[in-house]
């Protein structure tokens, strides 16, 4: 049981520190979301250590999207969000969705999780919405969009939209 558990916080550590390591390569303020998407995927891979079965991950992306360049970290704090609100509140397994797909000249990503709705009525963004938001203006002025949404069934959609060139 020790082993196991020394194994899995090696397992961890080792995943966080590729995680830092690339994100100090990456001190550009877009990168590819091929590289986002890889830079995620290690992240997403510290949270399934920790939830285990508990956090099912699904990846729908459009292969001609990968070329396409995005401000880095704009996933990261949005599945963190979804993870924060979405599996670790709720006893059943999460699932968090991310999906990415062109169209009329937008690249479209969205991140959905199958947890509990926002009440937008008593809703109050934190930090990793303002500066997702933010950046996304800062970058692309209004050309950009940033929403959150309640699903029909369960969960919470975000959905970030980029022009392309």
């Amino acid at each position: 049981m020790i082993n196991n558990e020394n194994d899995k916080a090696i397992s961890m550590l080792t995943k966080l520190s590729n995680l830092l390591r690339l994100s100090l390569e990456d001190q550009q303020q877009t990168i590819l979301l091929e590289r986002e998407i890889q830079l995620v995927k290690l992240y997403l891979d510290i949270q399934k250590i920790r939830f285990q079965d508990r956090l099912k991950i699904s990846f729908n992306i459009d292969s001609k999207t990968l070329l396409q360049k995005v401000p880095s970290f704009i996933l990261q704090p949005i599945v963190e969000n979804a993870i924060k609100h979405g599996t670790s509140v709720s006893s059943n397994a999460g699932t968090i969705n991310i999906t990415s797909s062109l169209s009329d000249r937008n690249l479209f990503l969205t991140v959905e999780n199958n947890g509990s709705f926002i009440d937008f009525k008593n809703f109050h963004e934190g930090i990793g919405i303002t500066n997702t938001k933010e950046r996304l203006r800062q970058i692309y002025n209004v050309s950009s969009n940033f929403e959150l949404n309640n699903l029909l069934n369960k969960g919470v959609v975000a959905l970030i939209t980029i022009p392309i060139n």
